[in-house]
């Protein structure tokens, strides 16, 4: 996870990058329960770049491809923050994009 907390960190306009897997677990009515897991990336942007998919799509590509364990996950969720805190006021938005590793995959056999 470090190389993909590295490789993001070393793209321009991101400030911060924060890495996690994880698992959900959706327990429904009557008893019938699953469970989600997902890689999760969230990054603080220092122009606001949130609604950028391509930049999204940029950063879960980096998480296919630095950490192959990505392939076994329902989800690679990129979360792009854009804001500012300025310690009595601060304001932040953010955009989050969910892709398929399945499909990203796909995606990089097609660029080789």
């Amino acid at each position: 996870m470090f190389t993909v907390q590295s490789t993001v960190a070393a793209l321009p306009d991101i400030r911060h990058v924060e890495v996690s897997s994880g698992t959900s677990f959706i327990n429904a009515k009557g008893g019938k329960s699953s469970s989600v897991a997902f890689v999760s990336v969230r990054v603080a942007l220092s122009v606001n770049r949130i609604d950028d998919e391509d930049l999204a799509r940029e950063i879960a590509l980096i998480v296919l491809n630095e950490y192959p364990d990505a392939l076994s996950k329902k989800a690679i969720r990129v979360v792009m923050v854009y804001g500012y805190d300025i310690g009595i006021w601060g304001a932040s938005s953010s955009h989050y994009y969910d892709f398929d590793p399945l499909v990203l995959e796909g995606e990089l056999s097609l660029q080789d």
